[in-house]
């Protein structure tokens, strides 16, 4: 099983020049790969190989191990999608392996630049110190906040699966981020709070438009990002407790499977949006849009569902009926007029 492991890097003014430099160029050479991909309609690596090797390397002069990693990132980037172009960040990730970089210890590496190999110092933690030797294959190097990182692959041995006599299920939500089958409820009432408190926050800081606000942007970049992974992992912790004395009322001597259980509790990014608050302006206008859409919406065996006669009515918008000769449904998440058929009565 492989891991990833951040390794924080200390480049001198020098290096961190050439690393830059380096990362600038080969982006760039990954927009031009990219450009004779998607006109080529190229998703081959090896077909695109052919066409791209030596214009790019004599264009961006890059390495003939660093062009073959251009080519390979943009082939990824591409199959993904076939309906567009890749686009690649000025400063986005490049791939190191073991022909372009090499370790030193934990205390050095030594990475490719486009002006010759760069030995660069390592911060490494007492996590990243007792799980160093098992650096293998491919790392990353990411330039993030102005920081340069190492994510390295880790090879870790696979965890034998035993037989468990007991489960435990957990349904995950919005309102409250996980209940599990033993009736335990984790609401998500202070990430809620905290997650309109940072974009109350967020919107009066871009509605200034100085350097100060700009500043206070950027410091809060990913903090309540952050804030919902420790308040996942909490609650993750709380769920399937570790280390308990046997009389607790979860012990860790009896082994549970957890079924809809992650390390960190994740929802869709398309369930996370909440109800805009009546009382706005944007809030009204998709109130409006909802009572539009919900007017026209009745089930085919039932009459209209009382969440939608619930609706406050905004003023100055007659709520429509469905006309006499139509029957409405919902099918596959689409509002569908269907004609009713003479002989059938309608609900």
């Amino acid at each position: 099983m492989q891991q990833t492991l951040a390794v924080k890097l200390a480049p001198t003014v020098e290096q961190r020049a050439a690393l830059i430099a380096t990362l600038e160029c080969f982006n760039a050479a990954c927009n031009a790969i990219a450009q004779v991909a998607f006109r080529e309609r190229l998703a081959n690596k090896f077909a695109l190989q052919k066409i791209v090797y030596y214009s790019i390397r004599e264009r961006f002069g890059l390495s003939s191990q660093m062009t073959i990693r251009a080519i390979a990132k943009v082939v990824e980037a591409y199959k993904r999608d076939k309906t567009i172009q890749p686009n690649f960040r000025l400063h986005g990730a490049l791939t190191y392996d073991e022909r372009i970089m090499s370790w030193h210890g934990l205390e050095h590496v030594s990475l490719l630049a486009v002006d010759g190999r760069q030995l660069v110092a390592c911060r490494p933690g007492d996590y990243q110190q007792a799980r160093w030797d098992r650096l293998h294959g491919q790392a990353d190097l990411i330039l993030r906040d102005g920081t340069f990182y190492l994510y390295a692959t880790l090879e870790v041995p696979d965890v034998p699966t035993d037989d468990v006599p007991d489960y435990l299920g957990v349904d995950l939500g919005i309102v409250n981020i996980a209940v599990d089958s033993d009736a335990s409820v984790y609401t998500g009432e202070q990430v809620e709070q905290q997650r309109r408190a940072f974009a109350h926050r967020r919107r009066n800081l871009q509605r200034r438009q100085t350097r100060a606000a700009k500043r206070k942007l950027q410091s809060l970049r990913r903090k309540q990002a952050r804030f919902q992974t420790n308040s996942n992992h909490c609650i993750s912790e709380r769920a399937t407790p570790i280390g308990h004395s046997p009389n607790s009322e979860r012990s860790c001597s009896t082994k549970r499977r957890v079924l809809g259980c992650q390390s960190c509790w994740s929802i869709p990014a398309t369930r996370r949006k909440r109800a805009l608050p009546a009382d706005t302006w944007s809030g009204r206008i998709a109130q409006r849009r909802h009572v539009s859409s919900a007017s026209c919406v009745a089930s085919l065996d039932q009459p209209m569902p009382s969440r939608h006669a619930s609706l406050r009515r905004v003023p100055g918008l007659p709520v429509r009926q469905p006309n006499a000769g139509l029957r409405t449904g919902k099918v596959a998440g689409v509002v569908s007029c269907i004609k009713a058929p003479s002989n059938k009565p309608l609900p």
